[in-house]
């Protein structure tokens, strides 16, 4: 064999070593790829079942009936405290009243009104609907949860 000959047949082993490594490098970019994707398809999967509210109510029914038990006692005893300080001042007003009518007292001077216990009232009235509204519902929604799934009679 020439040396020529001998030099071509050399050089097109190594292309061939060269083809190889670059086909077994592609493959395991393939492969590591495709591994990646799975794992960011989990991943979305999971955010996706994590913000789900409905799918987390399904699966955590005690904790939405806690919740709302919690937030109905929160409107409540707030709806409670609201109707004993307007209990407490007109019962104090009474008594000064009584008081002024029967002599024992002079007149007080009249303070300035403030607006602030108003806003509140009228946040309070329109908070309690909506918080026992809210708080009916995610009773149901966990007594709903925890029934077991109803059966269509043709599936029996």
């Amino acid at each position: 064999m020439s040396a020529a000959r001998e030099a071509e047949a050399g050089s097109s082993k190594g292309e061939d070593k060269a083809a190889e490594d670059v086909g077994r490098i592609r493959g395991e970019i393939d492969a590591t790829r495709r591994q990646v994707e799975r794992y960011i398809e989990e991943v979305e999967r999971r955010r996706r079942e994590m913000t789900d509210v409905r799918l987390q109510a399904r699966r955590h029914p005690a904790l939405v009936v806690g919740v709302g038990i919690i937030v109905a006692a929160a409107v409540g005893g707030a709806v409670l405290k609201s109707r004993r300080a307007r209990d407490r001042r007109a019962v104090s007003r009474l008594r000064s009243a009584l008081g002024i009518l029967a002599g024992k007292t002079k007149r007080p001077e009249t303070p300035r009104k403030r607006n602030g216990g108003r806003l509140v009232g009228l946040i309070v009235k329109a908070a309690v609907p909506l918080g026992m509204a809210l708080a009916k519902s995610l009773l149901a929604r966990g007594a709903a949860a925890m029934s077991p799934p109803r059966i269509p009679p043709d599936r029996r």
